[in-house]
């Protein structure tokens, strides 16, 4: 009777883990974060599906390729459902099947107690919980982990000195077993092994604990085994290895130099490694709301720090227990590839690491172990413990997803899923066959998109470089949050069909937009008409520029016939003599996707270099393409020069060396004047904004009346015309004009146009002086 109920408070204890960890692991997928590498991952699975077989994963930062493993693991979903979150299951359901060989191996190897607080610390760490809810192939190593490190603990182990007694006699079909099921061991772990390196590069740091493991325990009755599994695991890296001889010739090279740089000393591995197994975890992924998520986190958040404390412990105790091959073995499973890391070249992340969470938890269960062993008194506390951890676990995940549904995650963790889909299942409705334009603000984004709206005729453009109006009478345009210079400019100037709010202020927006829509946002941008036709068929319509610079000018151009795809449209700012302040070459929506009868609205955020002088600016603009070549004005000519813009830093304030004060129609002043070495400098001060550019006139008149020398200009000698100026403004103007000895100078101003004078505040049309 007493063994029946030990054993069901076993299978009760472990049912209660298990369901921890599929609850946390399967609850909500819906909620994950999906961004670009995940949408990335899973159209090269769907394309799997389609007969497109990949060679390789997506691209990694160091240059080479990830192996496909993950890809063709993701295929077997794929088969049933296109839905990130059905994908996501799949990591899932793995890292769940994870925590139960983490348990049969604890407890086959350290005992009972130590294998059903391994699974819980398993199911009850956060990090692990997040982790197993990504769409990547790196957290599917844990459960390939556990099986090496099952692997090699069978394969260390001896059947004591009766098998070895059959051994010499070798008559033995026991022994003939063991020997078989060793050389089996082997050949799991390095296959396992090479299953890992196809997952992510970091896992070649258990290349070295293979090694030694072999070395100290195998030797050679272990190599057959060994290389067996390693023979079979570099099988499955052809495909992978021919894709990428193909696409670089030097990728052997490329690979030994992925790691090249100047080496260092950190302990930023133990650091991360500690990390995983004792933050809170969740607040780690919010971003800017990771201050809001501390504050309001109840305080079962911090129980996760058990689980790094007996880990701790559990690291020491094998410590001690070292000469024991099984705690040797799993001490270097765990520190080997940490000190690997503690002098490094390539910047360490706390995911590379994931393979280590079994080993880690392991050492957490040999702690609870050691425990209840040396104080049987302690069973009651530490099973309370370990539950409360377990609730702890549930709680906290409930908070955290409650916590996505309503703050802005988004710097950090991205937006969940569910909004995603349902901004993409809306405008697809709305469409109903039609163009599909969404406004994307970066990567995450734009590759999102592409795999959710995929069946769609759909387009993603720059949301901070415009806007492309589809020619069509009817089409769907998406705004992903309401920041975006497009995102702006159609919230101004279009009502939104659907309006759905993000979790904290944000919102994602759908309009559908008629061949009217044109015309409301050249309203809203205040554009003015421009008309200038180009030889490839587009037109420039209208043009809208800011008041001053830093400003954003914006264009509207016209597509009256397929272009070549390497068009851009390149906007400069360049002073009166031509020199180049600013350059942007940029187009919303590349220029393949143009059609005609599409109009392409163009944002140019314009601004200036620090050292820019304040003066007048031009806006040059116009299309290139095949290498560079500009293409011509229909009336000739390769830009169209927009402006003239003020801006630039303003002069440090001086002060004339001779005081005048004299007003001119009200709009100028005149302050005083310096001069120095024959040379004139005017001192001018903006009143009141004038739209018109007046000319300065310098006299210098002969004592009797004649006129001997003059200078007629704009400011600073047409650079900053008076029309640019703004109220309060002051301009030190110097005069291209050696003053004669003796003479008087007249000052004034007149409109070229007109040729009519300003008149001074005391009725005159000058002031006149003797220098």
């Amino acid at each position: 009777m007493v063994e029946r109920r030990v054993r069901l408070e076993r299978l009760l204890a472990l049912g209660g883990i298990l369901f921890v960890a599929l609850y946390t692991r399967l609850y909500r997928l819906d909620l994950i974060d999906f961004k670009a590498d995940e949408a990335l991952i899973a159209g090269l699975a769907r394309d799997v599906l389609a007969g497109k077989w990949p060679a390789a994963s997506i691209q990694t930062s160091l240059g080479p390729f990830n192996p496909p493993l993950f890809i063709y693991l993701l295929a077997v979903p794929m088969h049933f459902s296109s839905n990130p979150a059905v994908l996501a299951g799949l990591v899932a359901a793995l890292d769940g099947l994870a925590v139960f060989a983490t348990y049969l191996v604890g407890t086959r190897v350290f005992g009972r107690v130590a294998g059903t607080a391994a699974a819980l610390f398993y199911a009850a760490d956060p990090y692990a919980t997040i982790f197993s809810r990504k769409l990547a192939g790196t957290f599917v190593e844990p459960l390939i982990a556990i099986c090496l490190l099952g692997c090699l603990f069978a394969a260390i182990e001896r059947d004591g000195s009766a098998e070895k007694a059959s051994e010499r006699r070798g008559t033995s079909g026991r022994a003939r077993r063991g020997g078989w099921c060793r050389q089996a061991a082997w050949f799991g772990s390095s296959f396992c092994l090479a299953l890992l390196l196809q997952l992510h590069p970091a896992t070649a740091l258990l290349v070295p604990v293979l090694l030694l493991a072999w070395v100290l325990w195998g030797r050679w009755a272990a190599l057959p085994g060994l290389l067996l599994g390693a023979l079979a695991g570099a099988a499955t890296f052809v495909p992978y290895l021919l894709f990428e001889f193909q696409r670089q010739p030097r990728f052997l090279h490329t690979l030994l130099s992925a790691a090249g740089g100047t080496a260092h000393w950190d302990a930023r591995s133990l650091y991360l490694v500690w990390v995983l197994v004792s933050s809170g975890g969740y607040s780690d992924v919010t971003g800017s709301a990771a201050a809001t998520y501390r504050a309001a986190t109840p305080i079962f958040s911090w129980l996760p720090l058990l689980i790094g404390l007996a880990a701790v412990a559990g690291l020491l105790l094998a410590m001690m227990r070292w000469r024991h091959r099984r705690y040797a073995l799993l001490l270097l499973f765990v520190l080997l590839p940490i000190g690997l890391t503690v002098r490094h070249s390539v910047g360490v992340e706390i995911h590379y690491f994931a393979f280590l969470l079994p080993g880690l938890f392991l050492l957490g269960g040999l702690a609870v172990q050691a425990l209840v062993e040396r104080w049987p008194v302690a069973l009651p506390v530490a099973t309370a413990g370990l539950a409360a951890l377990l609730l702890g676990q549930l709680l906290s995940f409930r908070y955290f997803l409650s916590f996505l549904q309503s703050h802005d995650v988004s710097t950090a963790y991205g937006v969940p899923l569910a909004y995603q889909q349902q901004v993409a299942g809306e405008a697809a409705q709305l469409a109903a066959g039609d163009r599909i334009v969404v406004a994307t603000a970066d990567r995450d984004q734009l590759q999102t998109s592409r795999y959710l709206l995929q069946g769609q005729p759909n387009l993603e453009t720059d949301a901070a470089r415009g806007l492309l109006l589809p020619g069509t009478p009817r089409a769907v345009y998406v705004t992903l949050g309401d920041s975006t210079p497009a995102a702006e400019v159609l919230k101004a100037a279009e009502v939104p069909r659907r309006i759905i709010p993000l979790p904290g202020s944000d919102t994602f927006r759908i309009y559908v937009l008629d061949p009217t829509a044109e015309q409301r946002i050249e309203q809203d941008l205040n554009m003015l008409p421009a008309r200038v036709a180009l030889a490839n068929g587009t037109t420039l319509v209208a043009r809208g520029l800011p008041a001053a610079l830093p400003g954003r000018m914006a264009s509207l151009w016209q597509i009256g016939r397929p272009v070549p795809a390497s068009t851009e449209i390149f906007n400069q700012l360049v002073d009166s003599a031509g020199k180049q302040w600013f350059d942007l070459d940029a187009v919303p929506a590349p220029a393949s996707s143009w059609r005609a009868g599409d109009s392409v609205v163009e944002l140019v955020p314009a601004v200036l270099p620090a050292a820019a002088p304040r003066q007048a600016y031009w806006w040059a603009t116009g299309m290139y393409d095949h290498g560079g070549n500009r293409v011509p004005l229909a009336a000739g000519g390769s830009q169209v020069q927009l402006g003239p813009l003020a801006g630039g830093q303003p002069a440090a304030p001086a002060v004339p060396a001779h005081l005048l004060s004299v007003t001119f129609g009200g709009e100028l002043r005149l302050d005083g004047y310096s001069l120095s070495g024959g040379r004139l400098t005017l001192y001018w001060t903006c009143l009141r904004r004038t739209s018109a550019d007046y000319t300065v006139f310098v006299h210098a008149l002969a004592p009797s009346g004649a006129l001997v020398a003059q200078h007629d200009a704009q400011p600073l000698e047409g650079r900053f015309p008076t029309s640019l100026w703004q109220p309060g403004e002051s301009v030190a103007d110097p005069v291209s004009l050696a003053v004669p000895p003796a003479a008087h100078l007249a000052i004034g101003l007149y409109d070229l146009r007109t040729g009519q004078r300003l008149a001074t505040d005391n009725g005159g049309t000058q002031v006149t002086f003797t220098p």
